[in-house]
């Protein structure tokens, strides 16, 4: 996971940005729940080997998709909406070309991280649902998607979008469990509000915690594959909106401060 870049785009989609909160340990930990404010990016993509630089600005976070495996690396992806692109032979440190809707004009890029990938191995930390730690049921994947449903707004006489509108917050995830009882089943035949949420976290004590504080599971597949073949259980959850969170996603890190 490149963690800067993560730890800017979601405060981008929500307009709150993070909320820090060091302790006296010497751990700094900041929250972020999705919110309503439009914030935009300039994101610039280099071909060393030809000088060619893709500068792409006014670009909106519109998508997040996130997996965790079970003894695979942990894969996510963004997805953007934008305003304009311009080929350069160097990079943009002087003046970005302004859209309506791009609040920066100019800037030096951020240069990725070198952070070790986080997997489904080591780095799954407590994985909780209804409140407390699963026990006795053992997951082989969770994944999530959150959807800010982003348009354009193309206009007569303009080579691109005047401006890029916002929808509704749409959060929706999978959960792929080793069937041992009833419990998970129950909660999506009753229609019961429930919560989940995951820790990923590293060896040098960084951590990332996904708190969807009030889901409800939309479907619940038990599928006996056949002979040799274990019975799993495919539950469909979404997330909706937690007046005590004050939205439909909460994401926690911690990193130890210099």
């Amino acid at each position: 996971m490149a963690g800067a870049l993560f730890a800017d785009l979601p405060g981008s989609s929500s307009g709150t940005g993070w909320w820090t909160d060091p302790d006296s340990s010497g751990i700094g930990t900041e929250t972020i729940v999705n919110g309503v404010s439009q914030h935009s990016f300039s994101i610039e993509r280099a071909q060393l080997d030809k000088d060619e630089y893709f500068l792409f600005s006014g670009m909106v976070p519109n998508t997040l998709n996130m997996t965790v495996s079970a003894g695979a690396i942990v894969t996510g992806s963004f997805d953007f909406m934008g305003g304009m692109q311009a080929n350069t032979d160097s990079s943009g440190t002087g003046v970005i070309q302004q859209s309506s809707f791009d609040e920066s004009s100019s800037g030096t890029p951020t240069v990725a991280t070198t952070t070790d990938p986080l997997n489904g191995v080591g780095n799954v930390g407590t994985i909780e649902e209804g409140g407390g730690a699963l026990s006795g049921i053992y997951l082989s994947e969770i994944s999530f998607n959150l959807a800010n449903n982003l348009r354009a707004l193309p206009a007569l006489g303009y080579d691109t979008a005047i401006s890029i509108s916002a929808g509704k917050c749409d959060v929706t995830g999978t959960i792929n469990a080793y069937f041992e009882d009833d419990s998970l089943y129950d909660k999506f035949i009753r229609s019961s509000d429930t919560s989940l949420s995951f820790t990923l976290t590293d060896q040098a004590g960084n951590y990332y915690t996904f708190l969807f504080p009030k889901v409800r599971y939309e479907s619940d597949t038990v599928n006996a594959g056949g002979q040799d073949a274990d019975v799993m259980e495919v539950l469909n959850f979404r997330s909706i909106y937690h007046a005590g969170t004050g939205g439909v996603i909460k994401i926690t890190k911690s990193e130890p401060l210099a």
